[in-house]
């Protein structure tokens, strides 16, 4: 059947189901003869006879031929669909297809759909026939989710009369103040425009689409608009960014890091800007509500508030959506007008960038323009003013919460609704409306093209269960079945920048896990390029080579004598891990360090970093076991550098004789003054 079908005749639509009903019943009872009813319902004769004869079933609701399946099944499938996305978890047209083939393939039922699986044909009749359509879902947080909750909400609004009602402003709607602040995109993105059918549109437009403003806005109930604050992004404010055409004389300008808001200019907008507009006083108290941002809370503003006759309510936690009337109504307004002057100015302004001036100038243009009556519904919206506790939806809430806030109708409830709660509570209900309803297991009919005769009304027939059919309910309840996620321990493989392949990255972990069963050795191994003559030595005879060595310096000291003699002796634990690299790479140990050697110092840091740090610097001066270091400074920016220069500024400082690691031999004179040391400290981490 094609999808533009239009209906030629109007066959059957002379009388209704009722009328064939009481005519067959009038024929049957013999109160009247066929041909006295067909005349008198205008209904066939043929039509009657067929069913006082029982050779027709009742009238059908459509017209034309029977569906794929019966309508009691497609019922139940809309009812199901309708607790999914109640719940928020609604299907795809793809999914719906495919749960539909699985029904029909599991209750081997006969249908004309290829596969047994329908088509978008299919999709068309059944969503026009139960009054469903395909939407984007509005994506909700799951804190905003939980926010809306009848017990925070109504607690909320049980706060607010309460206050209203202590300082006397219930009918005051000018000293209730809403203030919230909003992002500008300095590109348009929102207005539509004209274009042939069948081409893509384009925009021109200076940046990206990511460049915002922000912006904060105050207004009352009865609609009242305070001056604004614009919030640049910058360390200083400048002259160009400030409109001189502002048709808000008191517009407040400041500047962040980062363009958003913060305490320090919230609590500055507060004191010079809103108690100016506001004006409140012991006998006009004002009444603030706003969302709890961070950088709106502050113990300052609170202490300013409460001097100045303020009384700040913050709003629940993820609930602006449904409680702040600027959200509610203002900001769209605003940033529909906005989105359609940029693009006038773009327009005019080719390959520019909006200038901050002009962006104060149509920002302040549009505020002053926009009727008060916009901002008034958004305090009705919100139920402050008129002060209405239901202004919420119940359609909003979350089911279950719902629910237990109805069964109780306290304003605390000590229960905690988490997200496993939601999809079980969704689960009991497909699983009730599964065993309750007697439309969840009805079958279609095997015989897709038969038109038996019943005796039973419609009603009847609709309800006819087959034991051995699967319902929809239980399709959705195995695909909805909940799966753990198993938490492991990450562990690392490489740097960040390191590109590797999946293969590698097993072998890698394979390896570190084969280096974790083999036993560790505390102390590193060294390989001398001399080979140790293998002969037994006695503890005596290692102890006197290492006090000889200590305490005698040589130069002509050989290093790889005693590290053969560290492979095969527990003596030598002794020793630091700093020491025995810096041996291998030919470094002089002394106990002893005299002025003007050069010498590795080591800083340890405290805090949560708890690294150590090493510079290289010169004994100027030993007194007291302390000694007076002269620092130097890497040339190149390479932490693995062996060039050093001395700062501009002599960076020197005491430190004692443990946080000397060794001595170094002395620099080569390079030019302009460098040292060059021909060594590498590529084991230390040294200060640039």
């Amino acid at each position: 059947m094609v999808r533009s079908y239009v209906r030629k005749t109007k066959k059957g639509d002379a009388y209704t189901k009722e009328q064939l009903l009481q005519a067959t019943n009038a024929i049957t009872s013999k109160q009247m003869t066929v041909s006295f009813a067909a005349r008198l319902y205008r209904i066939p004769r043929t039509t009657l006879y067929d069913h006082i004869n029982k050779r027709r079933g009742m009238k059908s609701t459509t017209k034309g031929r029977n569906t794929a399946l019966s309508p009691a099944v497609e019922k139940s499938l809309a009812q199901s669909l309708t607790i999914m996305e109640k719940y928020g978890h609604g299907l795809s047209r793809t999914e719906v297809l495919t749960l539909v083939g699985n029904y029909v393939n599991d209750n081997n039922l006969v249908t004309p759909f290829k596969g047994g699986y329908p088509g978008h044909d299919w999709w068309i009749g059944y969503s026009s026939r139960h009054k469903l359509s395909l939407k984007k879902p509005q994506v909700v947080e799951n804190a905003r989710k939980k926010a809306c909750d009848p017990f925070i909400i109504y607690n909320y609004f049980d706060l607010l009369w309460e206050t209203m009602t202590d300082l006397g402003i219930v009918n005051r709607p000018d000293r209730i103040w809403n203030l919230d602040e909003t992002s500008f995109c300095l590109d348009p993105s929102k207005t539509k425009t004209v274009g042939p059918i069948g081409q893509p549109s384009t925009r021109t437009t200076h940046g990206s689409g990511r460049d915002n403003t922000s912006v904060l806005m105050a207004c009352s109930a009865d609609g009242k608009k305070g001056p604004p604050l614009i919030i640049f992004k910058g360390k200083n404010i400048w002259d160009r960014w400030i409109t001189q055409q502002s048709e808000f004389p008191d517009t407040t300008y400041a500047a962040t890091s980062n363009g958003w808001m913060e305490r320090e200019v919230f609590v500055n907008y507060f004191e010079k800007s809103f108690l100016k507009t506001t004006n409140p006083s012991p006998a006009n108290p004002i009444l603030l509500i706003y969302d709890g941002h961070s950088s709106h809370v502050d113990l300052k503003l609170v202490e300013i508030a409460r001097n100045n006759n303020v009384t700040i309510i913050l709003l629940p936690p993820h609930s602006s959506h449904l409680l702040q009337p600027m959200d509610l109504s203002v900001f769209k307004s605003i940033k529909t007008v906005w989105d359609q002057r940029l693009c006038s100015w773009n327009r005019s302004h080719q390959g520019q960038k909006l200038p901050k001036q002009d962006l104060s100038r149509i920002i302040c243009s549009i505020w002053a323009q926009l009727d008060t009556k916009i901002i008034e519904n958004g305090f009705r919206k919100a139920g402050i003013y008129p002060f209405n506790r239901n202004a919420v939806d119940k359609s909003k809430f979350d089911p279950i919460s719902l629910s237990r806030w109805e069964v109780s109708n306290t304003q605390e409830n000590n229960q905690t609704t988490d997200d496993q709660t939601s999809t079980t509570e969704m689960y009991n209900d497909l699983v009730i409306y599964n065993e309750a309803s007697t439309s969840t297991c009805i079958a279609s009919n095997n015989n897709f093209n038969s038109n038996q005769a019943s005796t039973s009304t419609e009603k009847n027939a609709e309800t006819e269960i087959l034991n051995n059919s699967k319902s929809f309910e239980e399709l959705l309840l195995i695909s909805m079945k909940q799966v753990a996620v198993e938490k492991t321990t990450r562990k690392q493989v490489t740097s960040g920048a390191t590109v590797i392949t999946s293969e590698e990255v097993i072998n890698i972990l394979k390896a570190k896990e084969q280096e974790k069963g083999k036993p560790k050795n505390n102390k590193k191994k060294k390989q001398s390029e001399e080979v140790v003559n293998e002969e037994v030595v006695n503890e005596e005879e290692i102890q006197d080579v290492i006090d000889i060595n200590l305490n005698q310096p040589n130069e002509n000291l050989n290093i790889s004598f005693v590290s053969g003699v560290s492979e095969i002796s527990d003596l030598l634990n002794e020793l630091e891990r700093e020491e025995e690299d810096l041996a291998e790479e030919g470094y002089m140990f002394r106990t002893k360090n005299c002025v003007d050697d050069w010498v590795l110092i080591k800083y340890k840091l405290e805090g949560k970093s708890a690294k150590s740090l090493h510079y290289v610097g010169i004994i100027k001066e030993v007194f007291d076991g302390k000694h007076k270091i002269k620092f130097v400074k890497l040339k190149s920016e390479n932490i693995h550098s062996t060039t050093f220069v001395y700062p501009i500024a002599d960076d020197i400082d005491e430190v004692s004789e443990s946080d000397i690691i060794c001595s170094l031999p002395k620099p080569t004179i390079g030019r302009r003054g460098q040292l060059v040391f021909g060594i590498t400290f590529s084991q230390y981490n040294l200060k640039k």
